[in-house]
């Protein structure tokens, strides 16, 4: 079978797109590279990612600053500390499709499953229609062909990605005029981790741009006449992103009463990213009646390469209630705005000709009001349980291009537990869980409100000698979530094992 090189390239363009508002939800099928990541807010020091992230009420050290800056009136020597972090995530998509009533070869050829399978041979009849354009068989001989793809792509992936992320640092200096006691502070730390990953090796968009399996009530129509033909890309998408958003977080406690305080911080939060969206044409399908289809191979690559720069001011307010066997305490985050420059190189390689055009313009995304609640508990003197449940009110965020406006993310609540025991005056055992919670839903999710959940277990140690400690944590994250439609079903998981180091100092 002949098949000629052809695309819509108006089309690939729309997929391409990015420039405009687009809704951001789920990773979807082909979803552009925009705030992707910016809702991932990192636990800042070694400590707090040992017990799980919940030190909201139970922080000892200068790195609360960047959680619950109240804590800091806990400390009684000037305290400074200095740590970093390793993380190998790895992404995985595993794809299935429906078997499809009308062209069954469809489900083959998504799913890579014809070798093997031997073309039908002679087949007995020949199409031809009446004129009303209506379905008539003669008997006549002819070869039938099996649609293979044109490479060697197969719908299943998974991809690793290891960073050694930026490091931290944290300086408490604790002093008391009268019978005052203020502790002020100032540290440096990653505070949103931009690492992202995204690849659908079977993305198909009609000339519309229509993904066939959002169609309702069958993903794929079938065709009835010679002059109704359906024509759809088949492509593979790729984006991904690389950076973080770090802050520089001056901050300041004062005891108000003798076991009350009051604490505030500021990070002046700035940060770049490499970002990437790749387009590979597949293939040119027609969907044609009598359940056959052919492909056209095509010669179609997209990128999209270039950088984001993030700026914006954070503001954290933090109450801390402590006694001998307990403390509570809030945290509070008001609403506060990021603002997104980006530029990029779009290179389109089409058969023989390739073009280049540069890009810029700027987004902001404006977060709401968020709140953390922290329980310490103090059995005895050698165990120390924390607990912190937030709320992020995701919904009221706020998505800016130019004039339009949308609110593109889920309200979510987080919770966290942890647990630390002093073994010895040289050594304490830490560990810990928090839930991994995104601000979008599965595709297809029957509750559209509900965003997807992961888990994060974590396990550390403490070891003090003189006035050094030296912190280590290890955190085992897995999220897996399931994007649905019509046609097909994807299986998505992100599996993260992250290594953490912490050096202090007090004197």
């Amino acid at each position: 079978m002949k098949h000629t090189v052809r695309i819509d390239i108006l089309v690939f363009s729309l997929l391409m797109g990015g420039v405009g508002m687009t809704e951001v939800k789920a990773q979807g099928v082909d979803t552009p590279l925009t705030i992707q990541q910016m809702d991932n807010f990192v636990v800042s020091s070694t400590r707090s990612r040992a017990m799980g992230g919940a030190v909201a009420a139970v922080g000892n050290d200068a790195t609360v600053l960047f959680s619950n800056p109240a804590l800091l009136t806990q400390l009684s020597l000037i305290d400074v500390r200095v740590g970093a972090s390793y993380a190998s995530p790895l992404y995985a998509q595993t794809q299935e499709w429906h078997p499809n009533q009308f062209y069954s070869e469809l489900t083959l050829l998504f799913e890579d499953r014809q070798d093997g399978i031997k073309n039908p041979g002679i087949r007995h009849y020949d199409t031809t229609f009446n004129s009303d354009h209506s379905i008539k068989r003669l008997p006549f001989d002819s070869v039938f062909y099996l649609a293979h793809a044109y490479d060697a792509i197969t719908p299943n992936w998974d991809k690793r990605t290891p960073r050694m992320h930026p490091g931290y640092a944290a300086l408490a200096v604790p002093f008391s005029p009268g019978e005052l006691k203020i502790v002020a502070g100032a540290g440096y730390s990653e505070v949103v981790d931009l690492t992202h990953y995204y690849q659908n090796n079977n993305a198909l968009r009609d000339s519309l741009g229509r993904y066939i399996g959002q169609w309702r009530p069958a993903p794929i129509i079938r065709k009835k006449t010679a002059v109704d033909t359906l024509d759809f890309n088949w492509f593979q998408y790729i984006n991904q992103r690389e950076g973080s958003i770090t802050g520089v977080t001056p901050s300041l406690a004062i005891g108000i009463a003798e076991n009350i305080s009051l604490g505030v911080s500021a990070a002046f939060l700035s940060g770049s990213s490499d970002d990437r969206e790749e387009v590979t044409g597949r293939g040119l399908v027609h969907l044609m009646a009598a359940n056959t289809l052919s492909i056209d191979s095509v010669d179609t690559h997209i990128t999209k390469v270039g950088t984001s720069k993030y700026t914006g001011t954070m503001f954290t307010v933090g109450l801390l209630v402590h006694q001998p066997y307990y403390s509570f305490a809030v945290s509070v985050h008001p609403s506060f705005t990021i603002t997104r420059d980006w530029n990029r190189t779009v290179t389109t390689h089409k058969s023989a000709l390739n073009t280049m055009v540069a890009e810029s313009g700027t987004d902001k995304l404006t977060y709401p009001w968020n709140y953390k609640l922290g329980l310490g508990l103090y059995p005895t003197e050698r165990i120390v349980i924390g607990v912190d449940y937030e709320i992020r009110s995701n919904a009221d965020a706020t998505y800016q291009v130019g004039t339009t406006q949308q609110n593109p993310w889920l309200d979510s609540q987080i919770f966290r537990v942890g647990l630390e025991y002093k073994v010895a005056d040289l050594l304490r055992l830490r560990g810990g869980y928090r839930e991994d919670v995104q601000s979008y839903a599965e595709e297809g999710s029957a509750i559209v409100t509900d965003p997807i959940r992961g888990s994060v277990y974590t396990v550390g140690c403490g070891i003090t000698w003189s006035k050094f400690e030296i912190s280590l944590a290890y955190e085992y994250a897995y999220t897996r979530y399931v994007d649905a439609w019509e046609s097909n079903v994807n299986y998505n998981s992100r599996e993260a094992h992250t290594l953490a180091a912490e050096l202090g100092y007090h004197f």
